[in-house]
């Protein structure tokens, strides 16, 4: 196993992602942060935590953590497009690796992520649909 993604764990448990960092390096850790707006949400998206994004990326970052992947859950699945806001936002809160979802749709999408110098995120529907061609062609 290279890497592992946490989720509810991160949140529920604040200790633990600084303790795998240490065991296990950094780049062999990823959390995954869902949120409805800038609330983190937990178990599957069905429950909040009474968690803020802010918090929560503060947290993980002085835990040296390096990859973040956030999830707008309201948007995922839909072909809405990112929310430019929301992941500017995020992008501020979270300056290391950094992979988004939620709403996907399009080659606009992508170049928002490049605007943003955010270096990846999750698609499912918009190649499912074919609104995203893929690969991506170059230059887009």
């Amino acid at each position: 196993v290279r890497r592992v993604v946490i989720g509810t764990a991160a949140v529920r448990q604040p200790e633990l992602v600084g303790r795998l960092v240490e065991r296990h390096d950094a780049e062999r850790i990823v959390v995954s942060v869902d949120a409805r707006g800038m609330d983190v949400a937990v178990h599957g998206w069905a429950e909040g935590s009474g968690v803020r994004v802010e918090e929560l990326t503060a947290r993980l970052s002085t835990q040296g953590l390096e990859t973040l992947i956030f999830t707008d859950v309201s948007r995922d699945g839909t072909l809405r497009g990112l929310d430019r806001d929301l992941m500017a936002t995020v992008r501020r809160l979270w300056t290391n690796t950094l992979i988004v979802g939620g709403g996907v749709a399009d080659v606009t999408d992508v170049r928002l992520l490049d605007e943003l110098g955010i270096e990846g995120a999750i698609v499912g529907r918009a190649i499912y649909e074919g609104t995203l061609p893929y690969p991506v062609p170059a230059g887009v």
